[in-house]
This record gives C-alpha cells, sequence and structure tokens, in this order.
C-alpha cells in the first residue's frame, strides 16, 4: 500500500515597498506615502523610530507587527480626520505594517531621540500645598530637551472647564518621557499645531508632565488644541494610556485630584457648576467626550468622574478656611452647670459654634445647648 503524503506551502508575499514614497524628512520625521494596495507594508529608517502617526483620507485597521504579535494602532481621539498614532515601546529602525488592503495614506516615523536622563522621582516625590500650589511637574525645559522649541504667539484666556483626556496609547510603555516626546512631535510636525495640545500630561507612575509651553504667561491660562477646535475656556489634561481598556493606577488619580483641586480653588469654581461653552453647558470637569463625538478619556475614566468631583470638592472644603465670628453680647452672669442656649441669626447656610470651658466646646447648627463647669469669663465664637 502506498501513502501519498502531500505538502502544503503557505507563502505569504507581499511587494513591501510598492507604491511608497519618501514625501519630506526633518530631523526627527520623516514622511512616507503609501499607495500599495498589499497588505503588508515595511518602512526603514536610518533613524532609531520612537513612534509613528498615519493619516488617510477614510477609517482604516493598521497594525503594527511585532514578530508574532499584532498590535492595534489606535486612532487619535482629539483629530478629526483618521489619524492614528502610537508611541513604540522598543524603538526601532524598521516598521512593519499590517493594512486593510485598497487603502492609500500617509506615515510619519518619528524619532524623539534619547530622553534626557533624570528621575521622575524628584517630581513626583516633592511635597507642595495643594490649596495653594499645583503639584511638582517636570517642566518643558527638561522633557523636551534636544527637541526645537515652539515659536509662536500665545493666546490666554480665563478657564471655566477642565478638560480630561486619555491618550489612548499604550499601557504598558513606562517610558513616559519618550511617550509625552513623541506626542509633542506628533502635534508639532504631524498634525502642525504650534505646540503640544495639553496643558498637562499625567503619567501612569504620577508623573505630572507640563504641557503647552506658556512663555512667560500662565501655564493654567494658555489656550491650548485638545477639544474640537473649540478650546476657549478650557485647560486640558491628559492621562498616558487607554483607558478604554486599562484601569486608572491610583497614583494618576492622586496626581489629577490634586491637580483638579488646586485648579478649581485658583479658578474659583466649584467641582458641580455649568457655565456655558460654544458647544453648550458644560461643567467646571468635564470629560473630552462631553463635548465631542469620541470615546476619550476611556470607559475606565469618563464612569469615575462623578465620584472624582466628590473628592476634588472634600480636599477643597479642606483648603477654604472658615470665616471666625465673635458673638458680642451683654455681659451675662452665668451659675455654673446652668444651661445657656445660643441662637444664630444670619443668611449663614453653615454654623460652627466654638465655646471655650463649655460642654460641648464646639458645635454645628443654628443653635446650641451648653453648660460651664468651672466659673470665669468666657468669649464665645
Amino acid at each position: 500500500m502506498r501513502v501519498k503524503l502531500v505538502f502544503i506551502l503557505l507563502v505569504i508575499i507581499g511587494h513591501l515597498a510598492s507604491g511608497q514614497k519618501l514625501i519630506s524628512q526633518s530631523e526627527h520625521v520623516e514622511l512616507f506615502q503609501q499607495q500599495s494596495t498589499d497588505s503588508l507594508v515595511t518602512l526603514n529608517s536610518s533613524n532609531t523610530i520612537t513612534a509613528l502617526a498615519i493619516k488617510s483620507e477614510s477609517e482604516g485597521v493598521f497594525k503594527l507587527v511585532l514578530g508574532e504579535e499584532e498590535r492595534m494602532i489606535p486612532r487619535d481621539p482629539d483629530v478629526d480626520d483618521p489619524t492614528y498614532f502610537i508611541s513604540l515601546e522598543n524603538p526601532t529602525k524598521e516598521i512593519i505594517l499590517l493594512v486593510r488592503e485598497g487603502i492609500d495614506f500617509d506615515i510619519y516615523l518619528i524619532a524623539s531621540s534619547q530622553p534626557p536622563a533624570f528621575s521622575p522621582d524628584q517630581f513626583r516625590n516633592s511635597q507642595s500645598n495643594e490649596c495653594n500650589d499645583p503639584p511638582p511637574a517636570v517642566p518643558q525645559s527638561t522633557w523636551r530637551s534636544g527637541l526645537p522649541e515652539p515659536n509662536y504667539t500665545r493666546s490666554f484666556h480665563e478657564v471655566f472647564h477642565n478638560v480630561i483626556h486619555h491618550s489612548a496609547g499604550s499601557n504598558t510603555n513606562t517610558n513616559y518621557t519618550q511617550v509625552v516626546r513623541d506626542i509633542y512631535l506628533y502635534h508639532t510636525e504631524v498634525n502642525g499645531w504650534s505646540d503640544i495640545g495639553y496643558n498637562y500630561l499625567i503619567a501612569q507612575n504620577g508623573t505630572l508632565y507640563t504641557g503647552r509651553d506658556p512663555g512667560n504667561g500662565s501655564q493654567d491660562n494658555v489656550r491650548g488644541a485638545h477639544f474640537c477646535g473649540a478650546n476657549s475656556g478650557t485647560l486640558g489634561i491628559c492621562l498616558l494610556g487607554n483607558y478604554e481598556t486599562a484601569t486608572v493606577t491610583a497614583s494618576t488619580w492622586e496626581t489629577l485630584e490634586s491637580l483638579v483641586t488646586f485648579e478649581l480653588l485658583d479658578q474659583g469654581r466649584d467641582p458641580f457648576d455649568s457655565f456655558n461653552h460654544s458647544l453648550g453647558s458644560l461643567g467646571t470637569i468635564v470629560g473630552h467626550r462631553d463635548g465631542c463625538a469620541t470615546l476619550c478619556p476611556g470607559e475606565n475614566v469618563y464612569n469615575q468622574l462623578m465620584t472624582f468631583k466628590s473628592t476634588v470638592d472634600a480636599k477643597m472644603q479642606e483648603c477654604i478656611e472658615p470665616e471666625l465670628l465673635t458673638i458680642k453680647t451683654d455681659t451675662t452672669l452665668v451659675k455654673v452647670a446652668e444651661t445657656v442656649v445660643y441662637q444664630a441669626q444670619g443668611d449663614y447656610e453653615e454654623f460652627e459654634w466654638i465655646l471655650p470651658g463649655a460642654l460641648p466646646r464646639t458645635w454645628r447648627g443654628e443653635s446650641v445647648s451648653a453648660t460651664y463647669a468651672v466659673p470665669g469669663t468666657m468669649t464665645s465664637h
């Protein structure tokens, strides 16, 4: 009996560079135009690529091929046209893409170079009073070292809305400074913006980075580019990571709470206030999706914003010094152990009695009944 052996050889053939054209090249960004209909596209650079961006005329599916792994390149929630961006965990000189056939697109290879040597701990672990100071942050002059500085006329405005974003990028890339540098080059040299779009960025380990450079102005009042082209009256805070899929770290929440607490105190806003905006009535704390058709800042952030507002409100109340009122009355002789009733008058919503020498010594409410255990002259507030 003969046994017939059949060998099936599966070969994937792709003209990897067909239709590929180098359009422009700067020190940090190379632009290629890709017109190939092949599913696999390979690009090589003489620079070490730290991130890549893709712009296409229609929606597409773009995956980064990393050995046997395929990683989806997420669409940027802050750009209207189909634009995709990812910062690479392992910088490389060769990029292999898996692309839905029939799509023409432009691809930008970003080389943000080696991040400056510093310890984010020196910023993250510094102590600050969130009632009076913003939390310590890595300044632009540090994280942007070696990259072109923005040069444009800044616009400043009064802030009514603090907008929370997520970058929708990697949840596992721990080179946070590189990610911020990549976003900066992406915003400026790919999107053509004057500067990075956000006022602040927060890494998964809680490190805070200042974003848009205010020049000689205020970090908190320089107008950014992050809210559907309607940035007036807003401050943008971006959480690094994709919070449709990941859970926000405790360190990120802690930094965000400290930052927003300071901002609202500085702005004189209440966490539950709303103000008019060109996109409608918006709160003082909002998610990106509250004004735009986007999933940003991700379900796992957005669903926590009401609780977040309550936490910020509690922190703010701890910072607010109560107004101390001394009640002036006729001098009255009160016997020891005799009950004295104090009745508040006025338009205040809350009352706190401070009665030295009395029981109770402190009391909240419009009236209080107190007794004194020892004789003496007492002053009540």
